[in-house]
């Protein structure tokens, strides 16, 4: 069984759509926060990955703890934080596709 929870419900219903094409269904959907784990009684994991938020919560380390507590004896967590330094790229990107578009109001298509 696949436990999902996102805080996003915009991001769990990508991620439902993309499981209805791959025909999953042994998955249960949370649309919650991770600090609200310990409340919605899910039982200890075998695996938890967790992407791109830690860094967000107002108390990453609770969050941290919370997962931490939610693993089974031989459990695992496969954590990625954004790391300022490590995205420069990415942020320089997304100022050069800002600056491109400054100022454009409509997109044409060519064939």
């Amino acid at each position: 069984m696949i436990v999902y929870l996102d805080f996003s419900l915009a991001s769990m219903k990508v991620a439902q759509m993309r499981a209805k094409i791959k025909g999953l269904d042994n998955i249960k959907w949370f649309n919650d926060k991770i600090e609200n784990i310990p409340k919605l009684n899910l039982g200890k994991f075998d695996l938890i990955e967790c992407s791109g938020v830690l860094h967000h919560l107002p108390d990453p380390q609770a969050g941290l703890n919370i997962l931490s507590q939610s693993l089974t004896d031989r459990g695992g967590i496969d954590i990625m934080v954004y790391a300022r330094i490590g995205r420069t790229g990415i942020y320089q990107l997304q100022d050069l596709v800002r600056l491109v578009n400054e100022g454009v109001s409509k997109r044409y298509i060519c064939h």
